[in-house]
């Protein structure tokens, strides 16, 4: 045992005998009288924080051991109604992951929820809403029985970088979560290479006979560019449609991502329709087809 984990024991007994001499306590936990002091001269000096009120209040009385202020160390930890919900929403998460169930096993996550769930009450429930990010659980049903039995898809995909619904045959690969979003990685045969596809964008999915070919046998993700982006700060809510990797820069009011673009044209009509609250900073070939597009959006007033 740690002494981390023997202090964590000593300071809960201590509160629930008052009066204990040093003697006593020192022969309950197999501990010398010197040890013991030494233990409570750490616990009278730790805490939640360094501040009166924030830290463990013990007092010796004429040899004995009294414990005014545990700080609540020796109550039980009980998650409030709003932890447990997330906690549940994040189990149900994994159910609609194969993957997940197969390596953590379907038993063992409804384990875990059923416990939850029975010891605490008034849970407030957590949907998934339309226009969430989560999928329609008959299409993820199709998703995961085409993968167990290697067949081929065919779907309506609404392209939210062109706005539009398109019919495509794909053979699923895998799938994987990205940003608390459900992922489908597949060989798309109208694009003739490897696709992903956001699986609460479905809209209609159909389950083939016919058998996945042989593609490549390794998933290549699409190729993505990666611009810079700036906005002011009153302007963050814009960035919620990038995808991005690193920190935000800030500096002098404006923030700056690197957002990974696999259509260019799609954040350049962003940044467009933004109306100059978004602009792009960097590579400069970027940049400047921005700039020959707003200049082509123009003419036509003129």
């Amino acid at each position: 045992m740690s002494r981390l984990e023997h202090l964590l024991i000593l300071l809960p007994w201590l509160k629930k005998n008052p009066g204990v001499s040093v003697e006593d306590a020192a022969r309950h936990f197999k501990l010398t009288e010197k040890q013991l002091v030494q233990d409570l001269m750490l616990l009278s000096v730790s805490g939640i924080g360094q501040y009166p009120g924030e830290q463990f209040d013990i007092a010796y009385v004429d040899g004995d051991i009294y414990v005014r202020d545990s700080l609540g160390i020796d109550r039980p930890v009980r998650f409030d109604s709003m932890e447990a919900a997330c906690l549940l929403l994040g189990l149900e998460s994994l159910e609609l992951l194969p993957q997940a169930v197969s390596e953590f096993g379907l038993e063992d996550i409804q384990s875990v929820r059923d416990k939850i769930t029975s010891v605490l009450t008034n849970i407030p429930r957590i949907g998934f809403v339309e226009g969430s990010k989560s999928p329609d659980p008959e299409t993820l049903d199709k998703v995961e029985e085409a993968l167990r039995s290697d067949k081929q898809l065919k779907i309506l995909y609404w392209n939210n970088s062109r706005d539009d619904v398109t019919e495509r045959k794909i053979s699923p690969y895998s799938t994987r979560l990205d940003d608390g979003e459900v992922v489908l990685d597949a060989w798309c045969h109208q694009s003739d290479a490897w696709r992903s596809f956001r699986v609460e964008r479905i809209r209609e999915i159909e389950i083939l006979d016919s058998p996945i070919p042989d593609v490549a046998q390794s998933f290549t993700p699409m190729p993505v560019a990666h611009v810079v982006v700036e906005v002011d700060e009153p302007n963050q809510h814009l960035l919620e449609v990038l995808t991005w990797s690193g920190e935000i820069e800030r500096e002098n009011g404006k923030l700056r991502v690197t957002a990974a673009v696999a259509q260019p044209q799609w954040l350049a009509r962003k940044i467009i329709t933004s109306g100059g609250r978004m602009k792009a900073v960097s590579p400069a070939e970027f940049v400047a087809q921005v700039h020959t597009h707003i200049k082509q959006a123009l003419a036509v007033y003129e």
